[in-house]
């Protein structure tokens, strides 16, 4: 079956942007395209498998429009440790939320340290039984990489235990995406590939919660098959109203 990408090309101020219709065939278009569309479109702000001569610049004048079998969620990210290879990466991150004035949930609290050597070095303590201040469970810390610019989109941390607290308020998992990175799916990416991680270990109910009235994180739990249990206040940290959601992770693939 052949398939149609549509490429619009701004042209000089004036003129009116003329509309490039190729067929593709299959999987086999990529390939076909590449040669064309590296000479027409050096920067694109869609990461679809059609354009493979992704650059890392940012800044784009230039659309693209595919028609084929592809999903944005299908971008390639990736949930690792953070380390010192990240350090620039790491600053942005926590820059932008200081600009924002927003909570910055899910760092193994990144907020409170200027330099990224530091806070690693913080994670650490969290996870060895010898250096964990009281109170606290062992906490793996991951950050969310896109790949075609190794940009940290979001950070997660994910509690395979729980403590009083947790229990009933905090969940498994907190989480925060960038607040120039939201709308994009990439919360929704970000807690997929956590849960994958929680089959990995056995663990076969999730709980993530969120603020009442937080719609695009109640949005994403759903999206990840969460289960609204119940609603609770929280009057120690938030002195709000949280919502409690279960996922089964028992009858999905490993």
């Amino acid at each position: 079956m052949n398939q149609k990408l549509i490429v619009r090309i701004p042209l000089a101020v004036g003129r009116e942007d003329p509309l490039l219709a190729l067929d593709t065939v299959n999987e086999a278009h990529g390939t076909f395209l590449t040669g064309i569309l590296s000479k027409l479109i050096p920067t694109t702000r869609r990461r679809c498998p059609c354009v493979l001569m992704r650059r890392k610049s940012t800044k784009c004048c230039k659309t693209i429009t595919c028609f084929c079998n592809w999903d944005e969620e299908d971008s390639m990210m990736k949930l690792i440790e953070p380390s010192l290879e990240y350090d620039m990466q790491i600053r942005a991150y926590r820059r932008e939320f200081l600009g924002s004035g927003e909570s910055m949930d899910g760092t193994s609290g990144l907020r409170r340290y200027e330099e990224p050597k530091d806070w690693l070095e913080h994670i650490k303590t969290l996870m060895d039984p010898e250096s964990r201040p009281d109170g606290l469970v062992p906490a793996a810390q991951f950050i969310f990489v896109r790949e075609e610019d190794d940009k940290i989109v979001g950070m997660l941390n994910a509690r395979y235990v729980f403590n009083e607290y947790l229990e009933k308020f905090g969940g498994h998992i907190g989480y925060s995406v960038a607040p120039s990175e939201r709308r994009k799916g990439y919360a929704k990416q970000m807690l997929k590939a956590a849960l994958a991680k929680y089959k990995e270990r056995g663990i076969e109910k999730v709980l993530v919660t969120c603020l009442k009235g937080n719609e695009a994180s109640r949005k994403t739990i759903l999206g990840c098959s969460g289960e609204y249990e119940s609603t609770v206040y929280d009057a120690e940290q938030e002195k709000a109203y949280i919502e409690r959601y279960w996922i089964d992770l028992s009858g999905t693939k490993g």
